[in-house]
């Protein structure tokens, strides 16, 4: 893969980097990829040494992110393909939790990802289900059922977080969180961009058969 004589540490990174599908959307305004002015900083200055510096950086920035991708790999976080309508970038992100405890961790991991924490809206819910204990199942009458905790997070895009709450209620999918990121591309969608929302997030949790896929079977988020 690497010949005798590269920077193996940065090189294996940058190819590291490039197998994610987290790295197939776009880089947010001022992100990697930039235009002219990052191409007349790179040339440098009078004298030099202004490219060792920013190659410096660049390292240690690939670094960062290549251990987040590690850590999004130990909470399981699965990241669906990117799909654009109206050119915005939807992308969803799913994790199993039990905890709200684990739904911070997979957000904190997700927004130390540059092109995630660049995105316009990241929209999240989340459902856990606490079974019910011993004295409630012998109790019945409802008491059986246990309890389920539940919450949601618009992230600027109005009312979006909870329709994407009520797409885990209504599949009855549990123990996960739902992360959707919309990279805003300058058209207007208007109440369709709830239905990109909801669709991209639904096709991720089928493909990991969480919801019942049209005329299929699915294990409704029950772990």
């Amino acid at each position: 893969m690497f010949t005798p004589g590269e920077v193996v540490l940065y090189n294996y990174v940058e190819w590291l980097k490039e197998q994610e599908l987290l790295w197939s959307v776009p880089a947010g305004p001022g992100g990697v990829g930039g235009g002219k002015g990052q191409a007349d900083a790179a040339a440098g200055g009078e004298g030099g040494g202004g490219g060792t510096s920013r190659r410096a950086a660049a390292v240690k920035e690939a670094v960062r992110e290549a251990e987040v991708v590690e850590l999004l790999r130990a909470l399981k976080v699965t990241s669906g393909e990117p799909y654009i309508e109206k050119k915005s970038t939807f992308q969803a992100h799913v994790a199993p939790v039990k905890s709200f405890e684990e739904v911070a961790a997979v957000m904190d991991a997700l927004l130390s990802i540059s092109k995630v924490r660049a995105a316009t809206h990241n929209i999240m819910a989340y459902r856990i289900h606490n079974p019910p204990t011993a004295a409630a199942a012998v109790a019945g009458a409802g008491g059986g059922v246990g309890s389920f905790v539940q919450d949601c997070d618009d992230d600027g895009e109005t009312a979006a977080g909870g329709r994407l709450l009520h797409l885990l209620q209504a599949a009855d999918v549990r123990n996960v969180v739902v992360v959707v990121s919309r990279w805003f591309g300058g058209v207007l969608m208007g109440p369709g961009r709830f239905t990109a929302i909801n669709n991209t997030a639904r096709t991720l949790l089928e493909q990991m058969g969480l919801v019942a896929a049209p005329g299929g079977k699915g294990r409704g988020g029950r772990h």
